[in-house]
């Protein structure tokens, strides 16, 4: 046990230098090492280190898998978790499935491409409720909405974010497009 939260520990610091070098190699290595962790007993910090790491090397389907599981772990443990851990799992999981929405999209899967952006959406929704002063949640689902031609909805995200948050560059851009599709 003790030499599974060293690796683990050990991964996660490899994670910060390959987000501060934008090193690919480093990511493909730290994503092994966590899947090394996570075959050692599930980990939630472990699952959700392998997800970032898989959406930074273009693997989004294992990415997707990763962090449903951090999400599900998070969720087991219930009070166990830290709000700041679950808030995570959310976040990265609504990335990886609208990230996934848009590979589906492209594929001309739209079945698959809609549930992905519902669950996706539906992750935002919940990370806001329990944090709901998280910009990147809102300018997120403000502009996904109205990517996917949802303007009222888009509009009315962008409209609850600023006042939340107050002026907001990309709030703003996402309520000035959805005014302007609306007529």
């Amino acid at each position: 046990p003790r030499d599974t939260e060293l690796r683990l520990e050990r991964a996660e610091a490899a994670w910060v230098l390959a987000s501060v070098d934008k090193d690919l190699g480093l990511y493909e290595a730290t994503l092994t090492e966590f899947e090394t962790v996570l075959m050692a007993g599930l980990s939630t910090r472990a699952a959700l280190g392998a997800a970032r790491c898989a959406r930074a090397v273009g693997k989004t389907e294992r990415g997707v898998a990763h962090a449903r599981g951090a999400l599900n772990e998070a969720l087991r443990a219930g009070n166990d978790t830290s709000p700041a851990l679950l808030h995570s799992c959310r976040v990265v999981a609504a990335d990886l499935l609208l990230l996934q929405q848009s590979e589906a999209e492209a594929a001309g899967e739209g079945t698959r491409a809609l549930e992905c952006a519902e669950e996706g959406l539906g992750l935002l929704r919940a990370a806001l409720e329990a944090k709901p002063d998280d910009s990147w949640a809102w300018r997120t689902l403000a502009s996904r909405l109205l990517v996917m031609r949802r303007t009222d909805q888009a509009t009315q995200a962008a409209r609850d974010g600023l006042a939340r948050l107050g002026p907001d560059a990309g709030l703003l851009g996402v309520l000035v497009s959805g005014a302007r599709e609306l007529g």
